[in-house]
């Protein structure tokens, strides 16, 4: 199976965005059910075969390596586990036999059915895996691993002890560039130095920071463009919270039913109540903005515009943003 090379696979950003995408259909007991199991299954390579296991993120799948055959993959559909035994499982499906790991196949598993599953497999899933260990795993793979995947597991599930890596892996991958416009890690950097701040301030900062690039890199996922300008360039790009930050709980901070992708210039217009959106799309421009100001913007006549209705999930979110920040009465 050809691999993307398009992902940064270093980084905990992008990990959380592949897997947000590839567990969307579940709910929150089979996601981490899933995820579990496949940290799980790292914990026993890196103990019992450090050399010879590798992670692979690409954008339609996350998948464990031992040896060189798949013993955990996460898709859209659900979780594959590698297994020993053959015994009829309801509801679950059975793959191909791999020579490799001693006829050992992929038992695909709905999310569903993860909970209940999945804890039933360690066993049998072990015991194929310590077969597929008995080779080495190949270059592709090594070359593949995707430490961003595991760090970003050990954080999210709160796991003790170090994000293991394979023997082979080397040092942290060089970051991702970055591109103008976005917080980087240099401007994360500059916080740390800042002699002003406390070790609380500074690191609320950088939560603060860190949590806006994942709401931008969510709405882009979904988005990708300005709903008033059609500007698409990423760089000219704002994640705007319907709801303010400083309003919201954890879940609605990013939620990306309470954000849209706006210009700048358009961002400073709805942040500040002087634009809002019916849930039809119809653009609501404040008495008390000057049409001098939209003027010189471009954005004059937008009171006449319509944009693309918005989804029924978006549609409390922009409620609260017209009865609350909207300045909808005269000076």
């Amino acid at each position: 199976m050809a691999i993307s090379t398009a992902l940064d696979r270093g980084s905990t950003l992008v990990a959380e965005s592949v897997v947000d995408r590839l567990t969307e259909t579940a709910d929150a007991a089979s996601r981490v059910a899933a995820l579990r199991h496949l940290s799980i299954s790292i914990r026993w390579a890196a103990a019992k075969a450090p050399d010879r296991w590798g992670l692979t993120l690409d954008p339609r799948f996350i998948r464990l390596n031992i040896g060189q055959v798949e013993a955990v993959v996460v898709r859209a559909a659900g979780v594959s586990v590698l297994v020993e035994t053959l015994g009829p499982v309801a509801g679950t499906d059975l793959g191909r036999p791999y020579p490799a790991a001693g006829g050992a196949r992929l038992r695909h598993v709905p999310y569903e059915l993860s909970a209940r599953i999945l804890p039933t497999l360690r066993s049998s899933h072990r015991e194929a895996m310590t077969r597929a260990a008995r080779r080495p795993c190949t270059r592709v793979i090594k070359d593949a691993h995707s430490p961003g995947v595991v760090q970003w597991l050990w954080e999210q599930l709160r796991l003790s002890g170090e994000p293991p890596r394979p023997t082979y892996f080397v040092g942290p991958r060089k970051p991702a560039a970055t591109r103008r416009g976005d917080p980087t890690p240099r401007a994360d950097r500059a916080v740390m130095a800042m002699p002003d701040l406390s070790a609380t301030e500074k690191k609320s900062v950088m939560s603060s920071r860190l949590a806006q690039r994942l709401f931008k890199q969510r709405l882009l996922a979904r988005d990708r463009i300005c709903c008033v300008t059609a500007i698409t360039d990423r760089e000219h790009l704002r994640a705007s919270h319907i709801r303010p930050w400083a309003e919201c709980d954890d879940a609605q901070r990013q939620d990306p039913n309470n954000g849209m992708l706006l210009a700048p210039h358009v961002d400073h217009l709805f942040d500040r109540g002087y634009i809002s959106f019916e849930n039809s799309g119809r653009i609501l421009v404040s008495p008390r903005l000057d049409p001098a100001v939209l003027d010189a913007w471009g954005l004059d006549g937008i009171g006449e515009k319509k944009v693309r209705p918005f989804p029924r999930a978006m549609w409390p979110f922009l409620a609260y943003h017209r009865d609350t920040i909207f300045k909808s009465d005269c000076p």
